[in-house]
C-alpha cells in the first residue's frame, strides 16, 4: 500500500513496468466494476491488485456525484461484510472501523474536504479488505445485476446499493443472527435504540 503523492509526478517513471492497470474501486480487494467493453472481453473478474496504490490525490478532482456513489459503494462494502455468513474476527474490526470512518467523513468528503477524502480513501480500502474475506451480499447481488440491465440508462453501481441497502436491512433483519449484527452496528454508529428492532431501523 502506498500513500500520499507516491505519484505526483512520477508518473513517467512507472512507463517501463506496462502493462499497468490503473482502476478506481481495485483497491486492495479482488473486485472491480467495470463498463469498458475492452475489459469485459479481456479482463477476468477476478484480479487481484499486486499493489494497492492508495493515494488520496487520485481522488482530489472527483466529481462530488462519484464521491457520494463510491461512498455509498464502501459503505455497503462494510455493512454487507459485517453482516456476510462468512464473517470473522479478521473482517469484524475492518467493517466497523470502516463503517465509522465513513460515518464521519463521507459528508464532508462530499462538500470539497480533502484531509476527510483522504480518510475516506483509507476507509474504502479497510472496506474492501473486510469483504474480500467475509464476502458479500444480496445488495450487491441486485446491484450488479442493475447496472447491467439498466446500462443504457447507466444506473451508477453505488448509487444501485444505495438504494437496495436499506430495503435489504429490513429484509435480513428477519434473520435473528443478522438483526444482531445490525443493531451492533448500530451501536458502533451511536444511533441509539433501546432494542435490536429500533436498532435496525435507525440503520
Amino acid at each position: 500500500t502506498l500513500r500520499r503523492g507516491v505519484l505526483s509526478g512520477h508518473l513517467a517513471d512507472v512507463s517501463h513496468l506496462l502493462p499497468v492497470f490503473f482502476i478506481a474501486g481495485n483497491r486492495g480487494h479482488q473486485h472491480v466494476a467495470m463498463t469498458a467493453d475492452v475489459f469485459r472481453r479481456r479482463m477476468h473478474y477476478y484480479i487481484p491488485p499486486d499493489v494497492a496504490i492508495v493515494d488520496p490525490e487520485l481522488a482530489e478532482t472527483m466529481p462530488v456525484k462519484l464521491v457520494a456513489h463510491t461512498g455509498m459503494d464502501a459503505m455497503t462494502h462494510a455493512i454487507e461484510a459485517y453482516v456476510s455468513t462468512a464473517n470473522c474476527n479478521y473482517t469484524d474490526p475492518l467493517a466497523l472501523w470502516a463503517i465509522q470512518m465513513i460515518q464521519k467523513h463521507l459528508v464532508k468528503s462530499y462538500k470539497g474536504d480533502m484531509e476527510n477524502r483522504d480518510q475516506m480513501h483509507d476507509a474504502q480500502c479497510l472496506a474492501g479488505m473486510a469483504f474480500s474475506n467475509a464476502l458479500l451480499g444480496i445488495v450487491h447481488s441486485m446491484a450488479h445485476k442493475t447496472g447491467a440491465a439498466f446500462e443504457g440508462g447507466h444506473i451508477i453501481h453505488g448509487a444501485a446499493n444505495a438504494m437496495y441497502l436499506p430495503k435489504v436491512i429490513r429484509f435480513n433483519s428477519k434473520d435473528p443472527a443478522a438483526k444482531k449484527r445490525y443493531g451492533e452496528i448500530a451501536d458502533f454508529m451511536k444511533l441509539g435504540g433501546s432494542n435490536d428492532d429500533e436498532k435496525v431501523d435507525l440503520l
